[in-house]
């Protein structure tokens, strides 16, 4: 599929802490599926998937990591320029720490495998916003046991890694 589409729009704030990019089906070739996109958000490079909603839209989630690349912080108008991909353009790299954590647990191994690139992508964002090296440890501990449990990063959004908080 080759679509592409300029969008000028709001990102709405349906809740505290997420910002949502509604995007109308048509632009998106009339599909009711996930479909890629990339191109730009404010004229920044832009990667992200756009999933089925309401309405006839689709809603792409504009995480933490991507408000601070692109230096959005709260409901502003954006512009948004992209081409629909027919394949996953998450590009992962994932640290080599994290990597051999991962890759030591048999159990936390599997469960990473088996996850969407998108919550592997989570995984290495949550370890890349740790600022100095014991936090990046601790974090790279609760990964393991989350995956280890067979949970994936936000389990559960209002308690994310509280067992391993306690512990665990």
């Amino acid at each position: 599929m080759s679509v592409t589409f300029k969008l000028r729009t709001y990102l709405d704030v349906p809740r505290k802490g997420w910002l949502y990019l509604y995007i109308p089906d048509e632009l998106l070739g009339g599909v009711r599926r996930r479909v890629w996109i990339e191109g730009t958000l404010n004229g920044m490079p832009f990667t992200a998937t756009a999933n089925p909603w309401k309405d006839q839209t689709h809603v792409v989630t504009v995480n933490r990591h991507m408000r601070r690349t692109l230096g959005i912080d709260g409901p502003v108008e954006v512009e948004l320029e992209a081409r629909v991909s027919d394949e996953p353009l998450l590009d992962i790299e994932i640290p080599a720490d994290l990597h051999d954590a991962i890759t030591s647990d048999p159990s936390a191994r599997a469960t990473f495998e088996a996850l969407a690139p998108s919550h592997q992508k989570e995984f290495v964002l949550y370890l890349d916003d740790a600022s100095i090296q014991a936090t990046r440890d601790e974090r790279i501990r609760k990964s393991v046991a989350v995956l280890r449990r067979g949970g994936h990063m936000w389990e559960n959004p209002a308690e994310q890694f509280a067992e391993d908080l306690r512990g665990a």
